[in-house]
């Protein structure tokens, strides 16, 4: 579908030298490293390449353009073509990453263009000067949501690139060489070089945050369905269980966004209802300006306190009973309310049942039945 879409160099296409030829790959360049395709239109095509040709056909092959020249801040020697993104918003846009390190210029390159190629605008913003790129992926449904994987980390832009935010909390400053956003569950899955793969669950606050909906008081975003599953764990006596990768928590993911102004706006409440619209659980709750969230144990509906029970609560994950944890909440649709200064907001999500457990509903009616007449 092309002819020869790099430089072609033949001074880059020869063995080592040496002793003993010991070619490595990194010696070896005129090989396209990235291919993108936009998820608008079928037929064009972007191409990046390790001699820093950036190439664009708008017919599935038939005819290809050269575009690099249009491409301004480089400096001399060779640019290795990390990544191409085609946009999800704009037929003719795309954005690319370029590292230099190997001509020991390590500064991030990151450009974007939206009339296929004529024109460009560098996207660097405020990403630190030292710490060149290997991807950069946009949201999907958040066309100003940007993600970058540096030598040094993850970077996130909420304004289109202007201004960038490293990912920090547990995340290791480690190099970040791919970033997927899964279609359906909306995670972030971040591929690094030597610490494994880590994914951030359903990103879908951070692609709501836009900058006009932030001027609300209050948000509260869409709740995930939650697994009722049971807790496994396999013991390997010839491995380090340090190896093991953290699962997902258990329970429901609830996110919320709370401006500034809705800390002084009134009392602020988090709360679970059953199907008939029972309160059942608040969960922790957590008041920061920003974005937050907790997570539900879908356990609620505890047995009344005897009486001189006093204050006694079990768990963080606010399902109350008197002295240890409420039975766990039945399969089914519930409701997550925010309350923000006399305001509610509403979310719907359902409790999956986990078939693996073999449980009837009636099983688990009497199970709940039991448990709440043991406390």
């Amino acid at each position: 579908v092309s002819p020869d879409l790099t430089t072609n160099d033949p001074a880059k296409l020869k063995d080592s030298g040496g002793i003993t030829i010991d070619n490595t790959g990194a010696e070896n360049h005129c090989t396209i490293l990235t291919i993108t395709e936009s998820p608008l239109k079928a037929g064009v095509l972007w191409v990046g390449t390790d001699d820093g040709q950036v190439q664009l056909t708008r017919d599935g092959g038939a005819t290809w353009e050269n575009v690099t020249a249009n491409i301004k801040g480089f400096g001399p020697g060779d640019n290795w073509v990390t990544r191409m993104e085609a946009s999800h918003f704009v037929e003719g846009g795309i954005y690319l990453t370029v590292s230099r390190h190997q001509v020991d210029d390590y500064a991030p390159y990151i450009f974007k263009s939206e009339d296929f190629g004529k024109t460009w605008t560098s996207l660097r913003g405020d990403l630190p000067d030292y710490g060149y790129l290997h991807t950069v992926r946009e949201s999907p449904s958040n066309r100003n949501l940007l993600f970058v994987g540096s030598e040094f980390g993850l970077f996130i832009s909420a304004d289109g690139g202007r201004r960038w935010i490293p990912y920090k909390g547990d995340f290791p400053t480690v190099a970040v060489r791919d970033i997927q956003i899964h279609p359906r569950e909306h995670d972030l899955i971040i591929g690094t070089h030597g610490r494994g793969v880590w994914i951030i669950d359903d990103i879908r606050p951070l692609e709501g945050l836009t900058a006009e909906a932030v001027k609300a008081e209050a948000i509260l975003f869409d709740v995930k369905d939650a697994p009722l599953f049971s807790y496994r764990t396999t013991v390997d006596n010839y491995s380090d269980t340090g190896y093991a990768g953290a699962n997902s928590p258990f329970g429901a993911a609830i996110s919320y966004y709370l401006n500034p102004s809705a800390l002084k706006s009134g009392p602020i409440k988090l709360s679970i209802q059953d199907p008939d619209g029972h309160e059942i659980a608040t969960p922790f709750l957590t008041k920061e300006p920003g974005l937050n969230r907790v997570y539900w144990n879908l356990r609620g509906g505890a047995a009344p306190e005897p009486s001189g029970a006093g204050e006694a609560r079990g768990g963080r994950g606010g399902g109350r009973s008197f002295g240890g944890l409420a039975s766990y909440a039945l399969p089914g649709e519930y409701k997550a309310v925010l309350e923000v200064g006399g305001r509610a907001m509403e979310k719907t999500f359902k409790i999956l049942e986990d078939p693996d457990q073999g449980f009837t509903a009636e099983e688990r009616r009497a199970g709940q039945a039991f448990s709440r007449e043991a406390q």
